[in-house]
């Protein structure tokens, strides 16, 4: 077990230093439950505005792109009005996670290499 072994390197190295092993901490698990239900609940509304915002969109497109046509008194080109394919969808929801993900990996990179002093002095 992880414990015992790390209890036995820190008595060899200090016979000074008292140890007790305990069991698995609750404030911990409940700290580590609560980041992640408080990282999920953003990303669940996110997607949900997704979900929906996306064919709201393309319907939103389909409907007022030809009625402003014909307000105009023109008729548009099909490649003006048929724009949304579901290969272009799916590369743009690529290109959005992507994106997404190496704007959070700088400043996580950066906040990872920080010690806990230099965190709580900034705070």
């Amino acid at each position: 077990m992880k414990q015992e072994a790390y209890a036995r390197a820190v008595r060899a190295a200090d016979r000074g230093l008292s140890l007790q092993l305990s069991g698995a901490n609750t404030v911990t698990g409940t700290t580590v439950g609560s980041a992640t239900a408080l990282t999920l609940m953003p990303a669940l509304v996110a997607s949900l505005g997704s979900l929906l915002g996306v064919p709201l969109g393309i319907a939103a497109h389909r409907m007022v792109v030809p009625r402003m046509a014909a307000g105009l008194d023109i008729t548009l080109p099909g490649s003006m009005t048929a724009v949304w394919h579901p290969p272009l969808l799916a590369v743009l929801a690529l290109a959005g996670v992507v994106i997404a993900v190496v704007g959070a990996l700088v400043p996580a990179r950066r906040a990872a290499r920080l010690t806990v002093a230099e965190v709580l002095r900034n705070e």
